[in-house]
């Protein structure tokens, strides 16, 4: 979620984004961190509100079927 939130007292904006983070599924196993070549994630339940510049780039995250918080980041699309 983009947001633009500004200051009455000075009259400056910012453009933020809600973001949603996702670590490791499994964190204790670093041979399990990839699967298909592709990181294997679980989502967090932790959100926090970044300026929208220091995004660098967009990645393309896939729900795994019949997984329960399981994701993996298509790391071919954008090559």
């Amino acid at each position: 979620m983009i947001l633009n939130i500004s200051s009455k007292f000075n009259g400056l904006s910012e453009n933020v984004a809600l973001v949603n983070w996702y670590h490791f599924l499994f964190q204790n196993h670093p041979n399990k961190f990839y699967k298909y070549d592709c990181p294997h994630l679980k989502l967090l339940a932790e959100y926090n509100i970044i300026p929208l510049e220091s995004i660098i780039e967009e990645v393309q995250i896939i729900k795994r079927f019949g997984c329960k918080n399981e994701f993996l980041v298509n790391r071919f699309l954008f090559h």
